[in-house]
């Protein structure tokens, strides 16, 4: 591997915080695995604020049933224009349950 290029290191999490990233999704995972298929509200760090059906939490992610934008179908199917979001764990601030 003579001809290897030179690589630089941008970032490295520290040991302790990668073990507490952890520990924080695994905590996520507990708290809303029985919420999949109901209605929740997420908010990010950046400020946005989805509302969806939760589809599935795995690996750090979050994918959530989003309504689409309208558009010109006349077909009725309430699943058909749905898009599925995925979001980071670790960029939500505030996981709602809805009624």
């Amino acid at each position: 591997m003579e001809n290897a290029p030179a690589q630089h290191i941008l970032f490295q999490a520290d040991p302790n915080m990668t073990q507490q990233f952890r520990q924080v999704r695994e905590h996520i995972h507990q708290q809303i695995k029985g919420c999949v298929h109901r209605k929740i509200r997420v908010q990010t760090i950046n400020g946005c604020t989805y509302e969806g059906v939760l589809m599935n939490v795995e690996g750090g992610m979050l994918f959530l049933s989003v309504p689409a934008a309208p558009s010109m179908s006349r077909a009725y199917n309430p699943y058909y224009n749905n898009v599925i979001l995925p979001l980071v764990l670790f960029e939500l601030l505030v996981i709602v349950l809805l009624m």
